[in-house]
């Protein structure tokens, strides 16, 4: 946290709870290093929109919170609309999914269940299964399905005009995020105002700063536009 507000990710939930009134207007859109699916854009770069005279800490952790619901929301529409399929239900994972409020919130956005298993950490699961099947633990995958264990389901409580409100300021403030950098500039090595100093090092500025990372490339996937740990389906 580089601003200071938390000294620890697991302080995020307990100063966000201390928002009556939830994030109180505000986006936090965490593209940091661009925006990830569906976006696309390596230029994007994060906002905090909707800030108020009473916006405090509080409110900027519940936005925080509430950014990882909403790209889920986005990666699970593109998905909808590529496969021609709607999602019934939503199964998370990870160690975000630890947080309850981000949960709910969640199932309020997608209007549909999320479903947390007792094992969260579904990747380290999955190592284990796979060295069963292997040595012969488990003889086959419905074995092992027949596993997996519901620890909590969240339903959705927010009513249709509210979610279309929310994600409509949310679709406003990505706008807002979208082709900060100046592409020319950016590729020509040339610093802006919203970017890292220049370098002093004896380095040239444009070899330390370098091109913008590809939207397909491993590095963009891997780093995205998510502030930490998010929902997994």
């Amino acid at each position: 946290d580089g601003l200071g507000i938390i000294a620890r990710s697991g302080d995020v939930e307990r100063l966000a709870s201390r928002a009556m009134d939830g994030a109180g207007g505000l986006y936090f859109v965490p593209a940091l290093v661009g925006l990830g699916a569906p976006h696309w854009d390596p230029y994007a770069r994060g906002v905090i929109v909707g800030i108020e005279r009473g916006t405090t800490a509080a409110h900027v952790a519940r936005a925080t919170i509430e950014s990882m619901a909403f790209q889920t929301l986005d990666v699970v529409e593109a998905m909808e609309r590529d496969a021609g399929v709607k999602l019934r239900g939503l199964r998370v994972d990870g160690g975000a999914v630890v947080n309850n409020d981000l949960l709910q919130f969640q199932a309020d956005l997608l209007g549909k269940t999320v479903a947390r298993p007792k094992v969260n950490e579904t990747t380290a699961l999955g190592a284990a299964y796979l060295a069963g099947l292997a040595t012969g633990v488990w003889k086959g995958l419905s074995e092992i399905t027949e596993n997996w264990a519901l620890d909590r389901e969240f339903r959705s409580s927010m009513t249709p005009r509210a979610r279309s409100q929310r994600v409509a300021g949310w679709r406003k403030a990505v706008e807002r995020s979208r082709s900060w950098v100046d592409p020319p500039a950016y590729e020509a090595g040339l610093r802006p105002l919203s970017a890292h100093p220049p370098n002093t090092a004896g380095t040239s500025t444009s070899s330390a700063a370098g091109p913008p990372a590809c939207p397909h490339s491993s590095t963009s996937r891997s780093t995205g536009s998510f502030p930490g740990p998010a929902p997994r389906s």
